[in-house]
């Protein structure tokens, strides 16, 4: 992570050079893959919010910069299109915005004061601490910038990542997501004929997210 903060500047011309090399779409799945793990399995202790503030600070500024080299390389026609790594974008996203530490309305008032003022720290000053809002948004917009022939390559895939954002406890990026999951259905249907395959990934996500830790408690 501290390496990631350090080569902050150095991300543009490390992009073009690894491209240049054919060694940019490895590395990005490795980046990703990375990332998706340390969410997963957290070496920082949940207690040690202001560390933890600072590695969702450099993972959010790593995927705005993923974000814009899949536009730039991997947004082409079939050739240049890799759907694992934009699919493994988008989940990653999802991922970080939920992740149960950042859900501040959670929290007592003078615990989410708290981490508000930590977060602040970590992002030097910049207007807009929440990370969900920004990854959410993030994401939201990478979508707009597919066009219908590459949008109907994430169904059923895309299904869970957007429901998540709609159960995160921030109406504005809850609401924006919305739109977003009627797309899911008009290509699912404009595609097959029918909705089955939004359905599955609907399915999916609700045992994943409700069910699950229902069954954990049992």
């Amino acid at each position: 992570m501290s390496l990631l903060d350090l080569s902050e500047d150095l991300h543009r011309p490390l992009t073009e050079y690894l491209h240049a090399c054919s060694l940019l779409r490895p590395c990005l799945q490795d980046l990703l893959s990375a990332f998706d793990s340390a969410l997963s399995l957290p070496a920082v202790p949940a207690a040690w919010f202001a560390l933890r503030a600072s590695h969702y600070r450099i993972m959010l500024c790593a995927m705005q910069e993923t974000a814009k080299t899949l536009l730039r390389h991997f947004r082409g026609e079939e050739e240049a299109f890799d759907r694992q790594l934009w699919l493994s974008f988008f989940s990653l996203g999802a991922s970080l915005l939920g992740q149960p530490d950042l859900q501040l309305e959670r929290l007592p008032a003078w615990r989410r004061r708290q981490r508000t003022e930590q977060l602040r720290l970590h992002f030097r000053g910049e207007g807009d601490v929440d990370v969900r809002r920004r990854m959410g948004f993030q994401i939201l917009s990478l979508w707009s910038h597919l066009g219908p022939g590459l949008k109907q390559h994430f169904v059923p895939g895309m299904v869970g990542p957007f429901l998540r954002i709609t159960l995160v406890p921030n109406q504005e990026l809850a609401r924006a997501a919305v739109p977003v999951l009627f797309d899911l259905l008009e290509h699912d249907h404009r595609a097959r004929g029918s909705l089955k395959q939004v359905r599955k990934g609907r399915i999916r996500v609700f045992y994943t997210a409700i069910l699950s830790p229902i069954r954990r408690c049992g």
